[in-house]
């Protein structure tokens, strides 16, 4: 009877271990899919803002719960509305390309912005910097 019992508590303890992993998996990957969108906007921005597409700048407006792809005129080509239970922080609110050198001034050095889970401990961070270029 006894041995009955101690198979019977690992497999519970097994499963439970089991679920709390896969719950961390899940959550891992949607700031990860955050965090993708986010390096996605920017780099379409660059991308835009290094062709003189529309004749003008680009840039990616950072809220704390969703990005927004513009032009410097604010003429808005792309929306994004991060996933609940996700936040977004960082040093300035937009990330704007120089037109043709794709340069960014409001970040001297760099600017790190971070992907959370809103009242979690999971976080992703994201390096704009001044030269434009996007690291994750």
């Amino acid at each position: 009877m006894i041995e009955i019992l101690v198979g019977l508590s690992l497999v519970v303890g097994l499963a439970m271990a089991g679920i709390l992993n896969f719950s961390r998996v899940k959550r891992r990957e949607g700031l990860q899919a955050v965090a993708f969108k986010m390096v996605e906007l920017l780099e379409k921005a660059r991308n835009k803002s290094l062709t003189g597409e529309g004749d003008t700048g680009w840039k990616v407006v950072v809220g704390q719960t969703s990005l927004s792809l513009q032009d410097t005129q604010d003429q808005v080509s792309e929306n994004y509305n991060v996933t609940s239970g996700y936040e977004l922080s960082g040093p300035v609110g937009e990330v704007i390309f120089q037109r043709v050198s794709g340069l960014v001034e409001e970040c001297a050095n760099e600017c790190v912005f971070e992907v959370g889970e809103t009242g979690g401990n999971l976080n992703y961070q994201i390096k704009v910097l001044s030269s434009g270029g996007v690291e994750y």
